[in-house]
């Protein structure tokens, strides 16, 4: 009795203590406000329609793109999981989406494709290295089979790029940057200048105009040349690095704009130049017996699209028409000496020129059948025309004047060029010494190169020296004048009496056309041979002076 009436008096004063310590927590929470942090949930459409998508979609928005800080939708594509860059022997970048070949990848920009089934032979991903981030809001990447939706060419997956459009409020934006390389000379070789303007809503209007201006950096390949072993003059010349991708300045300006008539029907407007000067340079390995490639592309492109969105009862519509065109130009260099002034080195291969255009008209509709069915239908116009030549080892030739920034920087002679030099002209001229070679009837239907006249400017036998520059190469004449009494040459070779006349005639004429120099030059007819050769031709008056 004593022990219950002790546990008795330990259990009521536990529940006792136990009800004095819950006591202020249960008047605080009665009587207390609790503020917490405003959370905001917000969705895109793209983002919840793609959860509902059945092939594994990726959608790329404005925020990730800033994050990244990308100067070109290719250098986000690339970054994504399942998609990889392709590139052919001509620097052409394609796009593959879990290893399908390049031409199975549908490249869009907002939801048109891009040159259309040209671009699939061409380099896909060259688009999507031409667009600048900064005018894109969103990237959706399909993996996997599209064709049902989006046809046969996005076997592979479906790229589509959605631009911005006019803002509703006034808005600029400027960008500015500099890039540099840790063996570049210059401050920042690579500059980036971006420019937006939005009017804002203006009434039923709302316009938007930017401007960009890029440099493309090269994607330096990471391997060196493959060692051939007949690297025998190799470290004497100045190779330029292999490229994978062209590189450059790119540069466009876009107009879009928007005309709301009424709460049921939109007018959309886009229109965008771009342009292009891009190079890029391959060799495989460090043999002599191998050229290096220098590859030069230009393009300009014009795009424009017009689209009218309307509703009525229970159906929507939209019908826009695109309409694009692109001039691209190539050429293709080889160079067996590497970086120097040109002196006849670079040897041109060939030019393309392409003049693509594509035009698209296209209505899409939707209509709520009832409450669990939607109807989408429409139908779509297109046409795609292009054409181009290639220039390449022709039979015909014909001469023009070549200006060397047009083609290849390492073309120029940064000196006075001694051939169109006069006496007394000290002003600073830049040429170029690319040569139309002069070709003769053999008399077997087969060119021969006119040695004669490339070497001495001789048309007819009369014109001719006398002297050839065998003679010269085979008889030392280099070295010092032929005697008069001697039976030898400079270099101890037999020589006969009637060499000896022909070389008396030639000094004659040379000292009678040139009678100043011919009292300072005591060899006039080894220098004057020493200035003939295949890419010095001219007559001897003009090499003596």
């Amino acid at each position: 009795m004593d022990r219950w009436g002790h546990t008795k008096r330990t259990i009521i004063l536990s529940s006792a203590v136990a009800l004095w310590l819950s006591a202020p927590l249960v008047v605080w929470a009665e009587n207390a406000t609790v503020t917490t942090d405003v959370v905001h949930v917000k969705g895109t459409w793209a983002e919840e329609a793609a959860k509902l998508d059945s092939q594994q979609v990726q959608i790329i928005t404005k925020k990730d793109i800033e994050k990244k800080q990308a100067k070109s939708v290719e250098d986000i594509i690339f970054t994504q999981t399942g998609v990889s860059r392709t590139v052919d022997a001509m620097g052409r970048v394609g796009v593959s989406i879990r290893g399908a070949e390049a031409r199975h990848t549908l490249i869009l920009v907002d939801g048109q494709p891009v040159l259309g089934d040209f671009d699939k032979y061409s380099g896909a991903a060259d688009e999507v290295q031409r667009l600048g981030t900064e005018n894109v809001e969103r990237i959706e990447v399909i993996q996997g089979a599209a064709s049902a939706k989006y046809g046969s060419d996005a076997i592979g997956g479906v790229v589509n790029i959605i631009t911005k459009k006019a803002q509703k409020k006034p808005t600029l934006q400027l960008n500015a940057e500099g890039m540099r390389r840790k063996s570049d000379g210059d401050t920042f070789p690579f500059q980036n200048f971006f420019i937006r303007a939005d009017s804002g809503q203006m009434g039923k209007l709302k316009v938007g105009l930017s401007g960009s201006k890029r440099d493309l950096m090269p994607v330096l390949a990471s391997v060196k040349r493959r060692d051939s072993g007949m690297a025998f003059d190799y470290a004497k010349h100045n190779f330029k690095p292999n490229v994978l991708r062209y590189y450059g300045d790119a540069a466009d300006i876009g107009l879009v704009a928007t005309y709301e008539a009424n709460d049921k029907n939109k007018f959309e407007m886009r229109l965008n130049r771009y342009t292009e000067d891009l190079v890029r340079d391959v060799k495989h390995s460090d043999s002599d017996l191998e050229p290096q490639q220098h590859f030069k592309r230009t393009a300009d492109r014009n795009t424009a699209n017009l689209q009218w969105s309307s509703r009525a009862g229970k159906s929507d519509w939209t019908v826009e028409t695109n309409y694009s065109r692109i001039k691209e130009n190539d050429v293709a260099l080889i160079s067996y000496t590497g970086r120097s002034a040109y002196e006849g080195s670079n040897e041109l291969r060939y030019i393309d020129n392409i003049d693509h255009r594509q035009l698209d008209i296209r209505a899409n509709a939707n209509t709520q059948l009832n409450k669990n069915h939607l109807l989408s239908y429409g139908v779509s116009y297109a046409r795609e025309e292009g054409s181009g030549s290639r220039l390449k080892s022709s039979p015909n030739t014909s001469t023009m004047y070549i200006d060397p920034w047009d083609y290849d920087k390492s073309l120029l002679v940064d000196k006075l060029d001694r051939l169109v030099r006069r006496k007394g002209d000290n002003s600073i001229k830049v040429y170029s010494h690319i040569h139309d070679y002069k070709f003769i009837n053999s008399g077997g239907g087969m060119p021969q190169w006119d040695m004669d006249y490339e070497y001495y400017g001789a048309e007819t036998d009369a014109q001719k020296p006398g002297i050839t520059y065998d003679d010269y190469i085979n008889y030392g004449l280099s070295e010092s004048r032929l005697s008069d009494w001697s039976s030898t040459s400079p270099n101890n070779q037999p020589v006969t009496d009637e060499f000896k006349a022909r070389y008396k005639a030639l000094e004659d004429r040379l000292k009678a056309e040139n009678p100043v120099l011919s009292a300072t030059r005591a060899n006039i007819v080894g220098d004057y041979l020493n200035m003939v050769n295949p890419m010095i031709l001219r007559c001897a008056k003009r090499h003596l002076n």
